[in-house]
């Protein structure tokens, strides 16, 4: 019987090499580069490395994708984005030293600071009302000033952003308010500004850039912004009074102007001396309120017109469409938000567990707790789709778990640093106050004791 004859793989038609490579996992594909200069060639087309783009961003529906149209991304530019992401996946489940410690001081040590999702753009707030842009992609974090101080203020600025998903370029409002309390004869020029940010250019010259769209002023005299939240057209804010009296103001920040306000006002408690510890405005005209005890969703209601003056205090509590007791719990405040087509998942954290608050996007079904993730032995830093950061014994440790199902983890595995932020983390009255990008594996934190903002980078392209 005769055998058929062996066809050298090198001769196969290009077409059937390039859909035998849609199908060879990652590091293979790297191997196979090394054969000869003709496989080589082939793996580093452009149609390989969209095909590993679009399979990457499909694992998870919480994934980031490229900050500019793909088609302006060459075939390199690709390759290096999926593999320095496909190499977090393989790192963040091992001891790792962190590859490259970064630090810059700060004028005050207030810690206000936005990661925008993808690791790249840090935005800092500063004492003279200015928001500073850094990109971490740039090995000397390189720096600019994206709106203009406002020095006449007797106040300092906060930020929140909506990013837009929909935009095939970075592009997100940003609202900068004041969030301490002032005196009577210090409320001027203290208008909340929104602002839209593009990205402008591409690669290793981008940079953001800021428009101004809107302000108004809302100066409430005696009361302290504690949190604030914004979603398309709307931004919420969490005030509290000098007698810890707390309430949440809602604005349409696009029809407010100083002198007539577009304004919900909701109390959505029964006393309002209890603790809003954050809020999150929700698709479908909704707000998820977290308290020491409670979850709420609330109806926003109507947006109606209003004197720029404080409501009345006390009022009766806003009735809630859904209330969830986690009295105990010690539930921290949010730190990531997943949407999707059926529900809105807010991830938050306990101590030692990791929690998802699931909202479905249909009114009528109820919103539900679920304890995702249980980490021992350790302190839950920050957590997001399917990591988490925790603290042991002054270490930061990386810690992966199931996005899909509750799971038990252990406290996963180092990220080993200089002698310097070692100490600075041994201290115990120095709880990092620490965001990091799930993507990139890249951590960003501060802490109460130094004026300073940490930058490491966890993990390396592969070889």
């Amino acid at each position: 019987m005769n055998q058929d004859p062996v066809v050298q793989f090198t001769r196969l038609p290009q077409d059937i090499i390039m859909e035998i490579f849609r199908h060879v996992e990652w590091r293979d594909l790297l191997h196979v580069r090394q054969t000869c200069k003709y496989l080589c060639k082939l793996t580093k087309s452009r149609t390989v490395w969209l095909n590993y783009y679009r399979a990457y961003l499909a694992e998870q529906s919480f994934r980031v994708g490229v900050e500019s149209p793909l088609a302006s991304y060459s075939s390199s530019e690709l390759e290096a984005w999926v593999l320095k992401r496909k190499s977090v996946d393989l790192n963040w489940e091992t001891t790792t030293h962190a590859l490259h410690e970064r630090r810059f001081a700060l004028e005050d040590r207030r810690n206000n600071y936005i990661l925008i999702p993808g690791g790249r753009w840090l935005l800092v707030c500063t004492n003279d009302n200015s928001v500073l842009c850094f990109d971490l992609d740039d090995p000397g974090m390189k720096r600019s000033v994206l709106t203009p101080p406002n020095c006449d203020a007797c106040g300092f600025n906060s930020i929140a952003v909506d990013v837009d998903k929909t935009s095939p370029t970075l592009k997100f409002v940003m609202v900068s308010y004041y969030d301490v309390c002032v005196l009577p004869h210090e409320a001027e020029n203290l208008d909340i500004l929104f602002w839209v940010v593009e990205l402008q250019g591409h690669g290793s010259t981008a940079y953001l850039k800021a428009n101004f769209l809107h302000s108004f002023q809302a100066t409430e005299i005696d009361t302290t912004t504690r949190s604030a939240s914004l979603c398309g057209h709307l931004f919420a804010r969490v005030l509290q009074t000098q007698r810890f009296q707390y309430y949440i103001e809602v604005f349409d920040w696009k029809l407010s102007t100083s002198s007539v306000h577009q304004r919900a006002v909701i109390f959505p408690s029964g006393t309002v001396s209890q603790k809003l510890d954050s809020i999150e405005l929700l698709p479908d005209h909704r707000l998820a309120v977290i308290t020491p005890t409670n979850l709420f969703v609330c109806d926003i209601g109507a947006i109606t017109e209003a004197q720029p003056t404080p409501p009345t205090i006390p009022q009766d509590a806003t009735q809630p469409q859904w209330t969830l007791s986690h009295d105990g719990l010690d539930l921290f405040t949010h730190s990531f938000t997943i949407v999707d087509a059926e529900s809105i998942s807010l991830v938050s954290h306990s101590r030692e567990k990791i929690y998802r608050l699931i909202i479905p996007r249909n009114a009528k079904q109820a919103p539900r707790l679920v304890e995702h993730a249980k980490i021992t032995d350790c302190r839950v830093v920050s957590a997001a789709g399917a990591r988490a950061v925790v603290k042991k014994d002054g270490v930061l440790r990386k810690v992966a778990f199931s996005s899909n199902s509750k799971s038990m983890t252990k406290p996963g595995h180092e990220i080993i640093m200089s002698q310097d932020l070692h100490q600075i983390l041994s201290n115990p009255r120095s709880f990092p106050n620490l965001i990091f990008d799930e993507d990139t594996g890249r951590i960003v934190f501060s802490t109460s004791s130094y004026g300073s903002i940490f930058v490491i980078e966890t993990c390396s392209l592969p070889l």
